[in-house]
């Protein structure tokens, strides 16, 4: 946690000074603890230790994960909380059905999610991602430009599930709106612009290790006619239907769990003290972040769900 301290430290200095503008590039820290993050997990896993009860997969995972927060001086006691995000394809549901999209994975899934979501304040058959930036924006955590800066890249998010976006496309809207971002120039005093930022962050530097790791990704056309062509641009996986070509899905899954750890840990943060810990909720779009990736890597996608 200390790093993590020392880089809020530094924003606050910033502050203090008179360049107070929030910058994406200041929560780059997490896009890079997050492919570290990563990193770890595809280092250490070890597949024989997966069997065919799903509980025990995740749990194997979480322990990974754990030892890696550990390892890099950060309090995780939230991070299990996140940990069924591993499981791609129901994780694509919970976005848009609520912590009702595990309850086919059983009690334990659909306990442990739903416990997440009414954290942030959510039923559990609440969309997640719409119902989180409704009430960030009603409670003055995020404002209409954050808002609607969201929904777009949930488009993002929704398009790479459909397999209609490559990777390096995804990357190259991220930057466009940090640019965009960038010349907003929030002040850093303010909640509005640290959601965003810090989703920005940690999904640009997402899109750079898939775009470096795209051997990891795991493979599915939307449809049996989709078939496998050719390595594309930037480490990019396409697929062909008839005359269109798209990329292996749910790379995207990071960027979507960045947005849920950090609308969803800005309100609890609010709810529980009447301010936000921006720091808190950096680790915990991390937590959100680094879990639905692990579930995208293509070996594990296999190996958890047997």
């Amino acid at each position: 946690m200390k790093g993590l301290f020392l880089n809020f430290i530094a924003i606050m200095l910033a502050f203090n000074m008179g360049t107070a503008q929030i910058k994406v590039e200041d929560y780059y820290y997490l896009g890079n603890l997050h492919n570290k993050g990563l990193d770890y997990v595809v280092q250490n896993i070890d597949e024989e230790k997966f069997s065919k009860n799903l509980d025990q997969n995740v749990n194997y995972i979480n322990d990974l994960l754990t030892s890696f927060y550990k390892q890099n001086g950060i309090h995780n006691s939230g991070s299990g909380n996140f940990q069924y995000f591993v499981v791609a394809e129901n994780f694509m549901s919970y976005l848009n059905n609520g912590a009702n999209a595990y309850q086919e994975l059983g009690s334990v899934a659909f306990e442990t999610t739903r416990s997440l979501n009414l954290s942030f304040g959510l039923l559990s058959d609440e969309p997640t991602f719409s119902s989180l930036l409704t009430n960030s924006l009603n409670q003055r955590i995020i404002d209409n430009y954050e808002f609607s800066s969201l929904v777009e890249i949930k488009k993002l998010v929704d398009d790479n599930g459909k397999g209609m976006n490559k990777t390096s496309e995804i990357l190259e809207q991220l930057i466009i709106k940090k640019n965009q971002f960038d010349a907003k120039k929030y002040p850093t005093s303010n909640n509005a612009g640290h959601v965003l930022a810090i989703t920005l962050a940690i999904s640009i530097k997402s899109m750079e290790w898939w775009i470096e790791h795209e051997d990891f990704m795991t493979y599915q056309g939307t449809s049996e006619e989709y078939f496998l062509v050719k390595n594309g641009p930037n480490g990019d996986i396409e697929f062909k239907k008839n005359s269109s070509v798209v990329v292996a899905p749910w790379v995207a899954a990071d960027v979507a769990g960045a947005v849920v750890g950090a609308a969803g840990g800005a309100i609890s943060s609010y709810a529980g003290t009447g301010s936000v810990n921006w720091t808190s909720v950096g680790v915990s779009a991390v937590f959100g972040a680094v879990t639905g990736s692990t579930g995208v890597v293509g070996r594990l996608a296999k190996l958890i769900k047997k």
